[in-house]
């Protein structure tokens, strides 16, 4: 998928299928990744991120917390107010065979169609640069509840769809995906300290 064609209006379907589709025997870098998506800012990496945490490739040993500490490195720079985000070189050649981001579970492209669909420019007042700092803050809340989750199967796949709605609501500019991302948040971080603590 080029970059002119994951520019289009359904973001989160399109970064899905440029994610998964292609030889399984591939080898995919974070590098090449973005490039993909065209360097499109936080609302990609949050998206890329939490997206990689729902799919298969999150339930990899190890893996759940070097995404929480991406995403924690990404979030940082957006509450401190950078415009770009920067990565390490190192990371940003880190590299996976694209066959264990495949299959993409259908309920998850489904999702992203239907979020697609819902997207629009509301409430842009609650996507400007303070509710992008207040998301990005919960995104590191969201980052550190994946050292818990990391041991439960799948259990970082519920932070991961919330930091996912958060990049989307930043890439939209749709306050009320972003409150619907903190109102989410909230909820799954009051449940999690009640079955933890």
């Amino acid at each position: 998928m080029t970059e002119s064609e994951f520019q289009s209006e359904d973001e989160l379907a399109a970064l899905i299928d440029m994610i998964g589709d292609g030889d399984p025997d591939e080898t995919v870098s974070l590098q090449t990744i973005l490039e993909s998506v065209g360097e499109r800012g936080f609302g990609s990496m949050f998206m890329l991120l939490g997206l990689t945490m729902v799919l298969p490739l999150g339930a990899l040993p190890g893996v759940p917390m070097l995404l929480g500490l991406v995403v924690s490195l990404v979030a940082v720079q957006l509450v401190i107010g950078r415009r770009t985000v920067w990565l390490p070189r190192r990371l940003r050649q880190l590299s996976v065979r694209r066959g264990r981001l495949q299959p993409v579970p259908v309920w998850v492209h489904r999702l992203a169609e239907r979020i697609d669909g819902l997207m629009g420019r509301r409430m842009t007042w609650a996507a400007g640069p303070l509710g992008q700092r207040a998301a990005a803050g919960l995104c590191i809340l969201l980052a550190a509840s994946t050292v818990p989750l990391g041991l439960i199967p799948f259990g970082v796949a519920v932070p991961g769809l919330a930091i996912t709605v958060f990049g989307l609501a930043i890439l939209g500019r749709d306050g009320l995906v972003m409150i619907i991302g903190a109102a989410f948040t909230l909820a799954a971080t009051a449940a999690l300290a009640i079955v933890f603590l």
